[in-house]
């Protein structure tokens, strides 16, 4: 039968004798006691039941009663039908499919991992027309147990009711994971910026190998060799996760043929079926030579006298590099002057030529980047090069011989050298030659200015007469020194 659940508030009556609950008219109990506010009837379902409720006192006098008409429905419910369970390929899953009774408010499922064991519900609420549910993230390999049933339910203000399938019927299946992930594709092999390496490169595998999306991917195989026979051995194989793209196989020999093929390998276990066979040669990314006229050098003397003054830096890129920079850099690790500079150069054989003035005497260093990576490093010695002059002049300028008695000639080095200082008039003649060592400067320092150091010239030749008015042209010339200035003489 059905139930009815009837409720009321709690009588306040001094002298309570009983509650009197009627059913259609009849007297179904009377209850003695005063704090209960509940009865449970059993009727027949489907039908119509009226039901009063009033309070008795000591003296039998009947209060008024509160009546109710309800309808009582049937909610009892049919199991499902066709109960079906299936494991797919891909693993990890099991899959229930079943067909509706009528009169159903929707469908429960329990699992186990036994059939001995308790069943907890998974899903509690599966509205129809729904006939299939699929369990996803399961262990594979281990036995999964599931009940399903139908439920029904009422609902009102302040209750509700669920009735629920009594079948008991379990089903179990096993979810195996068989399905192979696509073999990677686009493998290529490129000479790495990392010393003795190859960058290995390959498209992630998304699918598998009947076109479904490969959600359990594990990671890569990428096999090698350099004898052209592959072994299944860990020592000649590499192991990429399966986020990456790339790897790098390090500590190849130049000149040796390396030899790959790689397989996708997914949670399961499954592999896909390996690539085609790749393989190349190693060499280095770059082959670079320094030269000054002809000759491998590590030192060079760029002072403008035509032997030697301009190195030339060589180099063969045997792969394609999206940027490769050549740049020469102090001792102490700043960039000196960046000389060559390309944002993708192909693959091939190219020159950059340095020829630096008044440049400082040490060491310095050529290095080359490829992709911000450096690739190459040579130590350059520099040794007399042209020593930057600065300031160098007259002082006065026009010089007039009779008014000023004396111009300086001024200049600044960065330090004592050998010094040779020629005038020449305005045809090319020699008028007037200075030699001073090095260690004489000191007697024409100027005291207020260290660095900076002036010559007096009283307008006389070598023989001791005065120029002539007119331009002449006042050369300055010593280890990596070659400097002019311009000056006006008048009598």
């Amino acid at each position: 039968g059905s139930e009815v659940y009837l409720s009321w508030d709690i009588s306040s009556e001094t002298d309570f004798k009983c509650y009197v609950l009627e059913r259609d008219s009849s007297i179904i109990t009377a209850i003695s006691t005063r704090n209960t506010s509940f009865y449970i009837d059993t009727v027949s379902p489907d039908a119509t039941y009226y039901y009063e409720i009033s309070v008795k006192d000591t003296s039998d006098n009947i209060s008024p009663s509160s009546s109710k008409n309800i309808f009582v429905m049937d909610v009892s419910v049919l199991p499902p039908s066709d109960i079906s369970i299936s494991a797919p390929s891909s693993g990890r899953k099991i899959k229930l499919n079943w067909k509706n009774p009528p009169e159903l408010k929707g469908i429960r499922i329990y699992r186990s991992l036994s059939s001995a064991t308790v069943f907890s519900v998974i899903i509690s609420t599966l509205i129809p027309p729904t006939t299939y549910y699929t369990d996803k993230n399961l262990t594979d390999a281990v036995t999964y147990w599931y009940g399903v049933r139908a439920i029904n339910y009422l609902e009102g203000r302040e209750f509700f009711y669920i009735e629920e399938s009594t079948n008991t019927d379990v089903y179990c299946e096993i979810p195996q994971d068989t399905l192979k992930p696509q073999t990677p594709q686009n493998f290529k092999i490129t000479i790495s910026t990392k010393s003795s390496s190859f960058l290995l490169t390959w498209e992630k595998v998304i699918l598998n190998e009947n076109g479904s999306t490969c959600d359990d991917l594990a990671g890569y195989e990428i096999w090698w060799t350099y004898t052209g026979t592959f072994i299944d051995d860990d020592l000649y194989k590499i192991f990429p996760s399966s986020d990456d793209v790339s790897a790098v196989h390090s500590n190849l020999s130049e000149g040796t043929t390396y030899y790959y093929k790689i397989r996708a390998k997914d949670v399961a276990g499954n592999f896909s079926a390996f690539s085609s066979t790749f393989s190349r040669c190693y060499q280095k990314i770059i082959e670079v030579a320094v030269k000054s006229d002809d000759i491998i050098v590590s030192e060079f003397t760029p002072n403008g006298d035509g032997i030697a003054d301009t190195l030339e830096i060589s180099f063969d890129l045997n792969e394609p590099s999206n940027s490769v920079e050549v740049s020469i850099y102090t001792s102490t690790g700043g960039v000196y002057e960046v000389i060559f500079s390309s944002s993708s150069l192909p693959q091939g054989n190219y020159s950059v030529s340095w020829s630096p003035t008044e440049i400082s005497d040490g060491s310095y260093f050529i290095k080359v980047f490829i992709s911000s990576t450096e690739v190459f490093s040579k130590k350059i010695l520099v040794k007399g090069a042209l020593q930057p002059v600065e300031e160098f002049n007259n002082f006065p300028n026009p010089f007039i011989i009779s008014k000023h008695g004396n111009t300086n000639l001024r200049f600044k080095l960065p330090q004592p050298v050998n010094l040779k200082i020629a005038i020449f008039n305005s045809v090319g003649m020699l008028v007037k030659t200075w030699k001073i060592k090095a260690s004489e400067l000191s007697t024409y320092e100027n005291p207020s200015d260290s660095g900076y150091y002036q010559i007096p010239w009283d307008g006389k030749n070598d023989s001791g007469h005065r120029v002539s008015s007119g331009v002449y042209i006042c050369y300055i010339k010593g280890q990596g020194i070659d400097k002019k200035t311009k000056m006006v003489i008048i009598k």
